[in-house]
């Protein structure tokens, strides 16, 4: 779906689900749909303070994105579906190194590009 896609929220509040909602809680059930393509619906279930504003709830399923792209470079890029877990200590002892990895790309990542950038002299938007 591109950025610039126009879509229509729906929010039913108080929906049941087997487990009830924590205290201060409700369930919604949030519907999203595609204006451009009207079978494009998407069906989302929320756990939210009583009172969440819709515009809210867009908002953290916006903010789920980038922790899905965040979970695939994870994946692809440093290794975290590299391991069958057998015991806590090797997983974590896995998992750790993958964020230093996370980590230490992150920050040096700007850095070459900015070297690319002086050694071409090109843009890297």
């Amino acid at each position: 779906m591109s950025p610039d896609t126009v879509l229509r929220w729906a929010w039913i509040g108080g929906v049941a689900v087997d487990d009830g909602p924590a205290d201060g809680f409700e369930h919604a059930l949030l519907v999203r749909r595609c204006l451009t393509d009207p079978a494009d619906v998407t069906y989302l279930l929320a756990h939210a303070p009583v009172g969440t504003p819709l515009r809210e709830l867009i908002r953290i399923d916006a903010a789920r994105w980038s922790v899905q792209n965040d979970n695939r470079l994870g994946k692809n890029g440093i290794g975290l579906d590299h391991y069958e877990v057998r015991k806590w200590a090797p997983w974590h002892r896995h998992i750790t190194s993958c964020m230093f990895a996370a980590a230490f790309l992150a920050i040096t990542r700007p850095a070459e590009l900015g070297k690319a950038e002086a050694d071409t002299g090109t843009d890297h938007d």
